[in-house]
């Protein structure tokens, strides 16, 4: 078997093994081999629970894997990644594993098309897909999907990717407002779904769980990833009314900067139309929400935000 040969063991047990350990690093980018205080004692084991760390020896021995320190002070951890032979072994497995499971992955994506290419293009990263393990809210693939269903979760979602969905700086316009509506709602309403897709993904080993962790091996949290190669078998341009992304960053950027001066700027920014703008505004005025571009009711502002992003999710998606 030429996976097997790659590794030089005939032990198919083994190879298996040190074949998953190997994916474990092509998905991971890196992990903390092995680091120590100042007393000389092993602080970042964590990734045992993730990989074989026995197995690392023999990738090593091959020239798949390679490990060093980021510097040179003698308790700075080692970090452990692949040689560029790890990596293009690692790619054909991976492309194998695709291969094998072909019809699986394809039986999974007839579940929900469009909420999967949601989840696939809001959770691109520059390598692959990931989402941080926490908070497993929002509904499930098989879920039905009315307004009734959806704003329960949108009332509690948290709102914490909207600097990151507002940032000029790590947007670029025309695909920047799909990429939010996926981005925001792939970590909201459909975050449960997102983890459906990873451990499904999981399953035929082409996700892992990873240890994130910072430059100096201290554990920062838990995440999902899957390959590159994943994202290219799996994704299929997402088909999203445009009027529904207009609305959808009118309603952003108005929560954003409670009608902050800043408002104007985003919206010609995205290409919102300037009376998507006053519509939501004069509807939230006639509510009493607002007076003029002034919030009166804050909590109100916020809870008649996060109703018209529930509203527009369903008129594009969802089943009444």
């Amino acid at each position: 078997m030429k996976k097997l040969r790659h590794l030089g063991t005939d032990e198919t047990e083994n190879a298996e093994t040190a074949l998953n350990s190997l994916i474990y690093l092509y998905i991971a980018g890196e992990i903390v081999e092995a680091a120590k205080d100042n007393k000389g004692y092993s602080y970042c084991n964590a990734e045992a629970k993730f990989v074989d760390l026995d197995m690392l020896s023999l990738l090593k021995s091959y020239g798949l894997a390679k490990s060093s320190p980021r510097t040179s002070d003698k308790w700075a951890p080692h970090f452990t990644s692949l040689t560029l032979k790890g990596r293009k072994v690692a790619k054909e497995v991976v492309k194998g594993r695709i291969s094998d499971h072909s019809s699986e992955i394809e039986s999974f994506i007839s579940k929900n098309p469009k909420v999967i290419q949601i989840l696939l293009r809001g959770l691109k990263r520059r390598k692959g897909i990931s989402i941080q393990i926490s908070g497993d809210t929002g509904l499930r693939l098989e879920d039905t999907m009315s307004l009734y269903d959806v704003l329960p979760h949108m009332q509690s979602a948290e709102l914490d990717s909207l600097p990151a969905i507002c940032s000029k700086v790590l947007l670029n316009p025309p695909s920047n407002l799909e990429w939010a509506f996926c981005h925001f709602y792939a970590n909201t309403v459909f975050r449960k779904a997102a983890f459906q897709l990873f451990e499904f993904l999981e399953s035929i080993g082409l996700a892992a769980k990873v240890y994130v962790h910072d430059a100096w091996g201290n554990y920062l949290w838990d995440e999902y990833r899957a390959p590159e190669e994943v994202f290219e078998a799996m994704f299929r341009p997402v088909e999203i009314n445009l009027e529904t992304l207009q609305r959808f960053g009118a309603i952003v950027i108005i929560l954003y900067t409670g009608l902050s001066k800043e408002l104007e700027e985003l919206a010609m920014f995205y290409g919102i139309p300037s009376k998507m703008i006053e519509d939501e505004r004069i509807t939230m005025e006639r509510l009493g929400i607002v007076e003029g571009r002034t919030v009166v009711k804050k909590e109100r502002f916020e809870k008649h935000a996060r109703m018209r992003l529930a509203e527009v999710l369903c008129k594009e998606i969802c089943q009444s």
